[in-house]
């Protein structure tokens, strides 16, 4: 793996940990927001992991920080297996 795509790993993993111990403890989350402005909540689809929380430890700061980080890896993942097989699909021209 290219040097660039582990440095970009560790700064989105920095961002994730830094936005969840951030906002974690803010005062206004969007859904408060959005109950202000009366907007109301429906579900597309039902994901594994509902609000980045896993069930029976909903308040906790720690799931939150595995599941983003998770999250995060899994995103790069799949953004550099599409790259890989782009550049391979390239080649064969």
């Amino acid at each position: 793996m290219d040097k660039v795509v582990v440095v970009g790993i560790a700064v989105a993993a920095l961002f994730a940990t830094a936005g969840v111990l951030w906002l974690s403890t803010s005062m206004e989350t969007l859904d408060e927001i959005a109950e202000q402005l009366g907007a109301k909540e429906f579900s597309l689809w039902n994901p594994l992991f509902p609000d980045y929380t896993v069930p029976g430890h909903e308040e906790s700061v720690g799931s939150t920080l595995v599941l983003s980080l998770a999250s995060t890896v899994m995103v790069f993942g799949a953004a550099y297996l599409v790259g890989k097989l782009l550049i391979a699909k390239r080649g064969k021209r």
